[in-house]
C-alpha cells in the first residue's frame, strides 16, 4: 500500500477538520501558536493508496542559525477515516520520513488524548524517546440533561454553585475578541497573589478568536456584579469537545463562588453547540491540589493521554539539535 504526503493550505485544512480534531489542530489556534514561538505553521495532509487517511499542523521551528528544526504535533494527527492503529503506523510513518528524513529535523507528536487506545510506539528504534508523561485531564459528559449534570456534581461543588446563583451574579457568555481580552486584568492578579502566570493569555486567545474561522471558536464567560468583572472562563468549542483554557477570579469574586457560575455557563455553551464533553484543561495533583479538588468534584471521568514522543533528527544532528535546545532554554529561563 502506498502512502503519501501533501502540504496543503490552511483553507483546504479548515475545509476538511470541520468538526473533527482538537482544537489544537484548528488554523486560528495553531498559528497563532507557532508566531509566539517564532515558528512555522503548516498542513500536512496524508493519504494511502489515493484515500486521505490523516491532517496534521506541523509547528516547526528552526533553531542554529537555521541548520537544525523541530516539529510539534499537537494533539494530532487528525483521522479523517477510523482511527486504527494500522492508520496511525502508517501516519507516523510517513511523517517520520518527511521530517526526520527528507528534512532531517526532529518530530515530536503529543497525541490527541481522545485516542487513547492507540499506540505512537510503532517501530521499537533507537529513534525514538518518550520525553515526558501525557496530558492528565478530567472529561465531563455533557450529552445528558442538565439535571443529570447538576446530580453528578460533588455535594460540597454542588452548594458552592448554588450559593453562587444566589449572589445576585451575572453570567455572560460572549465570543468577541474584545470581551475575551478583558479578562487581562483578573489574570493579572493572579499572578501577583499566587505567582502563577500563563504563558498563552487573554491577548492570546482574543488573537486567536480575531483569525478563528467556522467551527473554531473561542468563548469567554464573564461573572459581573455591581458593574464589576469578578471571574472570567475562556474555552475553546470544536468538534465535540470543549476545552477550559483560561480561569481567573478576583478577590472580591473567590467567597461568592463566582467561578462556580462561570463553569456552569461554559456547560451550558457548549451544550448549546451541540457539544457532548468538556474537558477540563489538565490537571496535576501533586503540584495544583487546590485546583485538581474543584475540576474532581465537578464529577467527570480521569483520562490520561498517551506520552509526547520524540523522533530523533538522523546522524549528528541529533546530539546538537538536543544541545541547541537546552542552551535555548536555558536563555529564555535567564
Amino acid at each position: 500500500m502506498m502512502a503519501e504526503l501533501r502540504f496543503i493550505s490552511d483553507a483546504e485544512a479548515k475545509d476538511l477538520l470541520a468538526g473533527k480534531g482538537s482544537w489544537r489542530q484548528y488554523p486560528a489556534y495553531a498559528a497563532q501558536a507557532a508566531r509566539r514561538i517564532g515558528a512555522r505553521s503548516r498542513y500536512a495532509l496524508i493519504k494511502q493508496d489515493g484515500t486521505a487517511v490523516a491532517l496534521a499542523n506541523l509547528r516547526t521551528k528552526q533553531v542554529a542559525a537555521g541548520v537544525l528544526s523541530s516539529t510539534l504535533i499537537s494533539h494530532g494527527p487528525v483521522f479523517l477515516g477510523e482511527p486504527t492503529q494500522a492508520a496511525l503506523d502508517t501516519v507516523v510513518r510517513t511523517l517520520r520520513q518527511r521530517i526526520s528524513g527528507e528534512e532531517k529535523g526532529e518530530l515530536v507528536i503529543d497525541p490527541d488524548p481522545f485516542l487513547a487506545e492507540l499506540d505512537l510506539r510503532i517501530a521499537n528504534d533507537t529513534g525514538k524517546t518518550t520525553v515526558s508523561d501525557g496530558y492528565r485531564t478530567i472529561v465531563l459528559d455533557i450529552s445528558r440533561d442538565e439535571e443529570l449534570i447538576q446530580a453528578g456534581f460533588h455535594g460540597k461543588w454542588r452548594t458552592d454553585w448554588r450559593r453562587a446563583g444566589k449572589e445576585g451574579l451575572e453570567l455572560r457568555s460572549s465570543g468577541d475578541p474584545d470581551e475575551i481580552e478583558r479578562m487581562e486584568p483578573l489574570l493579572d492578579e493572579l499572578a501577583r497573589t499566587k505567582g502563577f502566570a500563563v504563558p498563552q493569555d487573554a491577548a492570546f486567545f482574543a488573537e486567536a478568536a480575531r483569525q478563528a474561522g467556522e467551527g473554531e471558536r473561542f468563548i469567554i464567560q464573564q461573572i459581573w456584579k455591581d458593574g464589576e468583572l469578578l471571574s472570567g472562563h475562556i474555552g475553546a468549542y470544536s468538534g465535540d469537545t470543549a476545552v477550559y483554557l483560561l480561569g481567573a477570579t478576583s478577590e472580591r469574586g473567590r467567597p461568592l463562588r463566582a467561578a462556580y457560575l462561570a463553569q456552569w455557563g461554559a456547560i451550558l455553551t457548549a451544550k448549546s453547540l451541540g457539544i457532548t464533553r468538556y474537558d477540563l484543561g489538565g490537571i496535576d495533583p501533586e503540584e495544583n491540589p487546590a485546583v485538581y479538588r474543584f475540576k474532581n468534584r465537578m464529577g467527570g471521568t480521569e483520562i490520561v493521554s498517551p506520552a509526547p514522543v520524540t523522533y530523533k533528527a538522523g546522524g549528528w544532528r541529533g546530539p546538537l539539535l538536543g544541545l541547541a535546545k537546552a542552551v535555548y532554554a536555558k536563555g529564555k529561563r535567564i
